[in-house]
């Protein structure tokens, strides 16, 4: 059984990823269609398929790879260490695996490789996974966060490790137990602050009715404009934005969610006049934006409406249309 117009439409796609650019373009997912398509709609027996699909699968990784340098390969011994940069919640720059994988996690599981036959093709196993999911997913420093799972190989390693020193060993197998405890507890250090919070902020936070604890008002990750928004704007009022697709919107509802909003669109090509359109068809006077999370051209014309007298702004970030 060999399914030509499978292997016809698969290929076609596979060649429309390598010249369009790789790792670079979205049409891996035609891939994902099609495989469910031919496993889950067609009536065909899952095992006389299964091969069919492998190859192809791995005839996309494999030119892939060939076409473009596996920089997620790069990225990530790069980040090996947590050399690169400092631990922060986001883990752009660094692994996140923490002192139990490089001080007990990684000899254990070299020994472990080493001296359990019984534990290899599991240990290849992960290996294998994590080399393919990096080449066939697209370079971002976010990668990190879908091989949050590969560190459980380690903490094997390591069980096997302590399940091999014998009883009479009771010092060893005592400093062993010390020694795991110790990382887990500095592991869980690294997690409580990040040295991203100071204790002004932490007392302000604490010293702030629940029900006012605006994520506006947290200053960590959300920009300061938001607050200077939410002290100007009542939630009485409707409160208008425009921030990119993956723009911080929730900060803006307040944390009792009284603060109605709603998105006005804007576009490189509107004029003043297109704007306080659009925010008159929306229904708001106020319009939110954020240096960090608003195109620059959108702002760019936005300051020069202020300047032609179309909208005036109060505070940073946040315009008012001004009455005819």
């Amino acid at each position: 059984f060999v399914p030509v117009d499978f292997w016809q439409l698969m290929l076609s796609i596979v060649k429309m990823i390598v010249d369009l650019g790789g790792y670079a373009t979205p049409y891996y997912a035609g891939m994902n269609l099609v495989f469910i398509g031919f496993c889950a709609v067609l009536p065909i027996r899952a095992s006389r398929i299964l091969l069919h699909c492998a190859a192809l699968y791995f005839m996309y990784v494999g030119m892939v790879f060939l076409i473009n340098w596996p920089e997620n390969i790069i990225s990530f011994t790069q980040k090996f260490g947590d050399k690169l940069y400092k631990i922060i919640p986001a883990l752009r720059d660094t692994t996140g695996w923490g002192w139990f994988v490089y001080v007990l996690g990684i000899p254990a599981t070299i020994w472990a490789f080493i001296r359990r036959k019984n534990l290899r093709v599991l240990m290849l196993g992960f290996l294998i996974t994590l080399l393919a999911l990096f080449y066939s997913t697209r370079p971002s420093p976010f990668n990190m966060r879908y091989v949050i799972w590969f560190p459980a190989i380690f903490a094997i390693g390591f069980a096997a490790l302590y399940d091999r020193l014998p009883e009479a060993y009771r010092l060893e197998r005592f400093a062993f137990a010390g020694l795991f405890v110790f990382c887990l507890a500095l592991n869980l250090l690294l997690t409580v602050n990040y040295n991203r919070i100071t204790i002004e902020q932490f007392t302000r936070m604490l010293s702030t009715p629940v029900g006012d604890r605006d994520a506006a008002k947290l200053s960590v990750y959300v920009p300061e404009e938001y607050e200077e928004a939410l002290d100007t704007v009542s939630n009485s009022e409707l409160l208008g934005y425009n921030l990119f697709l993956d723009g911080l919107i929730y900060p803006l509802y307040r944390a009792d969610y009284s603060q109605r909003i709603v998105y006005v669109p804007i576009s490189e090509d509107d004029n003043c006049e297109g704007v306080a359109d659009r925010m008159q068809a929306a229904g708001t006077k106020w319009l939110f934006t954020s240096e960090t999370m608003t195109d620059v051209s959108v702002r760019s014309m936005l300051q020069g409406c202020e300047d032609a007298g179309v909208l005036t702004s109060p505070r940073r970030g946040l315009y008012v249309l001004l009455e005819n």
